[in-house]
């Protein structure tokens, strides 16, 4: 008889529980009609604000890449005579290089770790940086061209 009871009281502790549950999703889904009488007396007023002009902008190109430093639009280039070549000497930025990284087993994948202007950049073989353009490289050196002038830097 002792099982019994338990049984009984568990069945109806369960039926208890269910019953506060199902009350819970009937009154969520059937909420009762809020007293509006309070909201009736208030009266409405509306007063719009001015608005004020608005701040304009204008959207730019983007020339660099920001996580690459790369050069997303080629700039214009002027043609140059012989006689402006010469009378100028042309200033190189400040440019070192770091090393190769590339696959054991690959020979093409080279990249090449350079610093210019004491920012350091990854580039491929082609690839252009703060108008200075990565033309080859091995272990030791690679070149570069900076406004069509060839320059060679080892490690």
């Amino acid at each position: 008889m002792k099982k019994r009871t338990k049984t009984y009281v568990l069945l109806s502790i369960v039926i208890v529980v269910w019953a506060i549950i199902g009350y819970k999703v009937i009154s969520a889904l059937n909420p009762d009609e809020p007293n509006n009488q309070h909201i009736k007396n208030f009266k409405t007023v509306f007063n719009p604000t001015n608005q004020e002009a608005r701040d304009t902008f204008s959207v730019q190109p983007v020339r660099k890449d920001p996580f690459l430093g790369i050069l997303l639009i080629k700039p214009e280039t002027k043609k140059i005579t012989k006689s402006t070549v010469n009378t100028k000497k042309l200033q190189w930025p400040t440019v070192s290089y770091q090393g190769l990284v590339s696959k054991m087993s690959s020979k093409r994948d080279k990249v090449y770790i350079v610093t210019i202007n004491q920012v350091q950049y990854l580039a491929k073989k082609g690839q252009i940086i703060d108008s200075i353009k990565v033309v080859n490289g091995n272990e030791n050196q690679v070149v570069l061209r900076y406004k069509n002038e060839l320059k060679t830097i080892s490690l």
